[in-house]
């Protein structure tokens, strides 16, 4: 061999003794590493049985479209299948680690594993030399250690000059170099690291971020009932099932102030708000399409009953339904609804650019209803609306048709206290036929009647207060026609008639006859 190669012969043999205390902390560092292995792997064969338990659930749930007998909505089964393909992945992540085997106690010389002696070659002027080292490096690292405590004579061969120690292929090892600290650098994020807490020490964020359910429950109502979220923690370290994590559930106040209906909604509206906040489309949510459903309803009643709606008193109403479970309860909707029954702009211009108001749907019919039993009794709407409290910027009309909207008034009752109104200082006659529902126009009709032909006046035009037409009826009788039409000539306004006028000719043309100054 050539100077070189005896150079580079003597240095292996040289790096091999004093690589002995690295080669002692590298296969350390591999037990250590395996033990940690062992550690996590049972860690994970625990959790598996509990998540295979959970996905199994999940399975069923999607195969069935059921949960304990109730059929799940489209909604709810998307968010267990997206639960169940989170929850297969981390099952399949614990197989993983469960079949991965533990580190050989080896070392690696020239980009190979091996176990005993160190070999490796080098290429000389006359050839490929072969370097071979006589000890294991287990051996080499005890026969080291006796050395340095006197047990055996010998002397540690020098290092070759350099920044660290050469292996065998050539390759320079930094003398800073830690095989432990860099393989915990590695490990770092893996699950079972120091830096991710025992199941112990998890907390509720660190648990949400870990699936989208917990016990059939999804993360954010958790985050939306403080207790519900303390009773999480602790079901899911001390490794609950689902039957005590429900039992613990239903003692919270949350769960026995709100049925299940209410307790789905309240879901519901968490997961359409949480989506909302996070910039994503919730138009397909099943709050979304609820509530969608609900506004129509809301709008095509507002419409009947002749209410004004903005979209945020809309908005406010559909909220008070759906989280009241009401759209089937009609009383309550329109209870809703009537505070904003009111005068509406109408739709048709005038062309004097001011645009008439009045009422609509529902309101308008009784509205209508109420003029004509005042116009019937004599009276004037404002003399039968009752006298009710109003606040301020509201008007008595408004209030009255709210409440009846709502059926808080009865327009017969009011129609009845209008005739009521109307009897006082009429004959007892009168006042007998208004209790059993007539009006006054219905009671004065025939004489009414009459006194429009003789008078020669529209009957419409014939106010139920006249002097004339309510003394057809007195205190002690009833006028007949004969009588009444008597009356009716005494009044003044019969003398401008024709029939006034015919009746004079008539008379005169009588007397002249009488005189003989007529044929």
């Amino acid at each position: 061999m050539g100077v070189k190669e005896d150079i580079e012969a003597k240095q292996n043999q040289g790096t091999q003794a004093e690589t002995a205390a690295s080669n002692k902390a590298k296969l350390d560092a591999i037990r250590k590493r395996n033990a940690d292995l062992e550690k996590r792997q049972a860690d994970a064969k625990r959790s598996l049985k509990t998540k295979k338990i959970m996905y199994d659930s999940y399975i069923t749930q999607l195969s069935t479209g059921k949960s304990k007998g109730k059929t799940l909505s489209k909604f709810r089964l998307q968010q267990i299948k997206e639960a169940a393909d989170n929850l297969n992945k981390e099952i399949s992540d614990l197989n993983k680690l469960i079949a991965r085997k533990p580190e050989d106690e080896i070392l690696d010389t020239s980009g190979k594993s091996y176990q005993g002696k160190i070999k490796s070659t080098t290429t000389g002027p006359t050839g490929t030399v072969a370097l071979q080292a006589t000890k294991t490096a287990e051996q080499t690292a005890k026969d080291e250690a006796d050395i340095a405590a006197g047990k055996v004579k010998g002397k540690m061969p020098k290092t070759p000059t350099g920044n660290g120690t050469l292996t065998p292929s050539g390759n320079a090892i930094p003398g800073s170099f830690d095989p432990a600290l860099a393989r915990a650098g590695e490990e770092k994020d893996r699950p079972g690291s120091p830096n991710i807490p025992p199941k112990s020490q998890r907390d509720l964020e660190s648990l949400l971020r870990q699936t989208e359910f917990w016990y059939d429950l999804p993360d954010y109502i958790f985050k939306t009932v403080p207790k519900l979220g303390e009773l999480l923690v602790k079901a899911v370290n001390e490794g609950w099932d689902d039957d005590k994590f429900l039992s613990q559930a239903k003692l919270t106040t949350w769960w026995q102030q709100n049925s299940a209906p209410i307790r789905t909604r309240i879901i519901a509206r968490a997961k359409f708000n949480e989506l909302q906040a996070g910039g994503q489309d919730a138009s397909k949510t099943e709050y979304a399409m609820d509530t969608a459903t609900i506004k129509r309803s809301v709008q095509a009643r507002a419409r009947q009953l002749g209410s004004n709606l903005d979209e945020n008193a809309i908005n406010q109403i559909v909220a008070r339904i759906y989280d009241g479970f009401l759209e089937n309860d009609t009383v309550a909707i329109d209870s809703f609804i009537a505070p904003y029954i009111g005068k509406v702009t109408s739709i048709v211009g005038t062309g004097t650019g001011i645009q008439p108001t009045g009422y609509s749907g529902q309101a308008l019919q009784n509205y209508q209803a109420l003029q004509a039993v005042a116009k019937a009794n004599g009276l004037g709407i404002k003399d039968i609306l009752p006298r009710l409290s109003v606040l301020p910027g509201q008007n008595l009309d408004d209030v009255v048709l709210q409440k009846l909207a709502t059926g808080e008034l009865d327009i017969n009752r009011l129609a009845q206290d209008a005739r009521m109104i109307a009897a006082q200082g009429s004959p007892d006659y009168v006042k007998n036929l208004l209790q059993q529902g007539y009006d006054l126009e219905q009671i004065y009709a025939p004489y009414k009647n009459v006194m429009a032909q003789l008078l020669e006046l529209n009957p419409d035009e014939i106010e139920l207060n006249d002097n004339t037409l309510r003394s057809a009826i007195g205190q002690d009788r009833e006028m007949n026609v004969y009588d009444f039409k008597k009356a009716l000539r005494k009044d003044s306004r019969w003398q401008y008639t024709e029939n006034a006028r015919e009746e004079v000719a008539n008379s005169v043309l009588g007397v002249l006859r009488d005189f003989g100054f007529q044929g």
